[in-house]
């Protein structure tokens, strides 16, 4: 990411976000790193801030987004890695699990990018990367949830990308498999 000087990471408090954010750290890029519970990541560098938000709790993000683009005009991209697994049988999962499932791995990334792309498009650029999954190219046993959250991730950053890329704004979506 050349000359990115600001970037939003989902998820930074754990995982595939927690590494990214400590990388872009390293690289003197400044991120607002957005996670559930932003104590756990225990980052203190002054390249980060941190931004606590429930992604799952979809009603929150409008108001939480508004106020972070507001506040930090120079954000360059968004690096969406928030997600939870859920694996099992479909019929032994809650409603509150399904919900959070999807709300999380899928619906939190569509309302966030909601957001963001007039945001980019009003800068004529903007960088829009989403961590998704192998689950994404081929369901298997005991995922439906989120291989569903998945694949529907990926069907809407194809269609986001053809949306915005006469404005600058590149859209990537990186599929990875199996990570500690």
């Amino acid at each position: 990411m050349v000359n990115v000087k600001k970037i939003i990471v989902t998820g930074s408090s754990s995982g595939i976000g927690n590494s990214i954010t400590k990388e872009l750290i390293k690289k003197k890029i400044k991120v607002i790193g957005i996670s559930r519970n932003n104590n756990k990541s225990l980052i203190k560098s002054k390249y980060f801030q941190s931004e606590k938000i429930d992604l799952s709790e979809l009603k929150n993000i409008p108001i939480s987004i508004e106020k972070i683009l507001d506040e930090n005009q120079d954000i360059d991209g968004l690096i969406s890695c928030a997600g939870v697994g859920y694996f099992g049988n479909l019929e032994n999962f809650s409603v509150d699990q399904i919900l959070s499932s999807i709300n999380t791995n899928l619906l939190s990334h569509v309302i966030l990018t909601k957001y963001l792309v007039p945001f980019f498009k009003k800068k004529n650029k903007g960088k829009l990367v989403y961590i998704g999954s192998e689950s994404a190219l081929d369901g298997g046993k005991k995922g439906s949830l989120y291989s569903a959250a998945k694949f529907g991730l990926r069907g809407f950053t194809q269609s986001i990308r053809a949306e915005v890329a006469s404005r600058n704004i590149t859209v990537t979506l990186i599929n990875p498999g199996m990570v500690k």
